[in-house]
């Protein structure tokens, strides 16, 4: 049986805890996966703590305490709460989702950072580089230089992707249901 090890770098500490300034009774915590790619610390967690008599408890309340950078995996959020995040950021980080990848580039006008799962997402993050829409990143290094260059040419890639947006369909899958639908009708 083999044994893996994570490199010490990418354990997970315990990070900072920001507690309420003021004691209440109702309140929630959030644990927050943080990590800045700009230096070699290990990735943590945070803890942020809301009060539920000032706000709701959902990940959008923690999202509103100004978190500067925060990785919340958007396909489980509700639409209102992914157009929140997605609104707030400048970039996003992707792990090989093509579907989330197409939503971010296409209907938020947001340049990615692709990191493949499968070959099928390496093809079509290549697509995306080549575009001028994203960059492909397969280690941690190669996605702190695509954020470093996301910084640098920011209005290059706003520019691309406006015009991607505008010939962008959101209903890409229903639509492609409706036609195998209609061929299949058809075929009957």
């Amino acid at each position: 049986m083999a044994v893996f090890t994570l490199p010490k770098n990418s354990k997970i500490k315990n990070g900072k805890y920001y507690p309420l300034k003021n004691s209440v009774r109702n309140s929630k915590e959030f644990s927050v996966y943080r990590w800045d790619p700009e230096n070699d610390s290990n990735p943590r967690h945070d803890i942020y703590s809301v009060d539920l008599n000032e706000c709701g408890p959902m990940v959008l309340d923690a999202y509103e305490k100004k978190v500067d950078w925060i990785q919340i995996d958007i396909g489980f959020l509700t639409e209102h709460e992914r157009q929140t995040v997605l609104n707030g950021c400048k970039y996003a980080v992707i792990n090989g989702s093509h579907t989330i990848m197409g939503e971010v580039m296409g209907m938020s006008s947001k340049p990615i950072i692709g990191m493949p799962i499968y070959d099928e997402h390496t093809n079509q993050i290549k697509w995306a580089e080549e575009k001028q829409l994203g960059i492909l990143a397969e280690s941690k290094k190669q996605v702190i230089k695509g954020i470093k260059m996301i910084r640098q040419n920011y209005n290059k890639y706003q520019e691309r992707l406006e015009e991607f947006s505008k010939s962008f369909d959101g209903n890409g899958a229903e639509n492609a249901s409706k036609l195998v639908s209609e061929i299949l009708e058809r075929k009957k």
